[in-house]
């Protein structure tokens, strides 16, 4: 799957670097498919995983799942009402961990589970930092508008080329470990870096609602669905894709009909009420899809030790 999303990185990177101007419609109909609707769909069965793959409750509980999961979301909401400035930090740090949990993990299979947790958050530090760095200008006018040129925020932003630099020596530095170790391969080493390098230029050479929207849509999201499907198949053996999708569809349905509910009552602050949005609903899904990665970080080491 990631080769063929490769493919795809590289069609976006010749057309600008053929000249194409990517027009605003254009990204923002990318934006919706791979944000608005591959974004929330990947979350959209965690209550399925919750309680059918981590068996957190009985099924019969499911309810209760969901009203927890809700409630996290909505103390989250009233959190950013008052202290938007933490709220927004911590948005950043666990987005960073999520990210670079899924980017790193063909090569934390050897690793002890604190070093996989201190590769995945400097990964993902590294991808926001490129976030930043790609829309330094942008960034400062908005971040001032919404946090009140805190300094900071600002300093953060100013200091992005740094804190990538610094990131991707210490990535560097990990790699280096995991190879000598023989606790990673030539090839997965390879690819990881050939994966790296592309990330790196989609987020330089292209628009920024599009290097986020084919990063998150493509590269995580549609990841993660993959990853969802394969532990539903552990359970059921006659796992459909058709069926996989019946369980998307409620609640991605939901999801898209509160995004645009909020785009259409934010007024002026669209951009920030579909921040606050993103960021309450993928904290419970940040927290699950943790506990899926070490569930499954288990099974290979119970494997492991089983051979």
């Amino acid at each position: 799957m990631r080769n063929t999303i490769l493919f795809i990185f590289g069609l976006f990177l010749l057309f600008s670097f053929l000249g194409y101007q990517f027009t605003i419609a254009i990204e923002a109909t990318i934006a919706f498919v791979l944000i608005g609707i591959i974004g929330m769909a990947h979350g959209s069965i965690d209550h399925i995983l919750a309680v059918e793959v981590l068996k957190i409750m009985p099924r019969k509980n499911m309810s209760l799942f969901v009203f927890a999961y809700v409630a996290l979301v909505l103390i989250y909401l009233v959190f950013w009402f008052y202290f938007p400035l933490l709220s927004f930090f911590i948005f950043l740090l666990y987005s960073a961990y999520h990210f670079g949990q899924a980017d790193t993990e063909d090569l934390s299979h050897n690793i002890s589970s604190f070093t996989k947790k201190v590769l995945a958050l400097n990964h993902g530090v590294a991808i926001i930092s490129l976030l930043f760095i790609a829309n330094h200008t942008s960034l400062l006018q908005i971040v001032s508008e919404w946090f009140s040129s805190d300094d900071l925020l600002i300093s953060l932003i100013h200091k992005s080329t740094l804190i990538f630099t610094t990131t991707l020596v210490i990535e560097t530095l990990f790699l280096i470990f995991l190879f000598t170790r023989k606790l990673i391969s030539t090839n997965e080493l390879a690819n990881f870096l050939v994966q790296f390098v592309f990330i790196i230029l989609i987020f330089y050479y292209l628009p920024t609602l599009l290097s986020f929207s084919l990063y998150f849509g493509l590269w995580h999201s549609l990841w993660v669905l993959k990853k969802e499907y394969h532990e539903l198949g552990k359970l059921y053996v006659k796992t459909t894709f058709k069926g996989f999708l019946f369980k998307l569809l409620p609640f991605t349905l939901l999801s898209v009909v509160g995004f645009f509910t909020v785009l259409f009552l934010s007024n002026g602050d669209s951009y920030f009420s579909v921040l606050v949005l993103i960021s309450v609903v993928a904290l419970p899904h940040t927290i699950l899809m943790d506990q899926i990665y070490n569930k499954q970080s288990n099974e290979r080491e119970n494997a492991l030790i089983v051979k």
